[in-house]
């Protein structure tokens, strides 16, 4: 099952990051910035831990954070960013998973 969480938090943050691009975060300074990145960093660990199993609670813990902080900077009465947050909150809650219970080493 944490397999599939890895891939869920991969995929989620990474809508995150092409509805970014989409809806120009990067006009909106270091807001937007870091926004893209809150949403790329957990991407990068979970792409990383997919490829060399299993992946470690700190990760996990990371790329939760990371993942609240992009839902939490998006939210708000824009409906463009609100896609952003939806998503960034789904991949919190894989991720917050992922850190209660992390994959076993085979």
């Amino acid at each position: 099952m944490q397999r599939y969480l890895k891939f869920a938090v991969a995929g989620l943050s990474l809508v995150g990051v092409i509805l970014g691009f989409a809806y120009k975060l990067t006009s909106y300074g270091g807001h937007g910035i870091a926004v893209l990145a809150a949403c790329i960093v957990p991407a990068g660990l979970t792409g990383l831990f997919i490829a060399k199993p299993p992946m470690p609670r700190w990760a996990a813990i990371v790329s939760a954070l990371s993942l609240l902080l992009a839902a939490m900077k998006t939210s708000g009465d824009d409906t463009d960013l609100n896609n952003i947050m939806m998503a960034a909150f789904g991949g919190m809650i894989a991720a917050v998973v992922l850190a209660i219970k992390p994959e076993r080493p085979r």
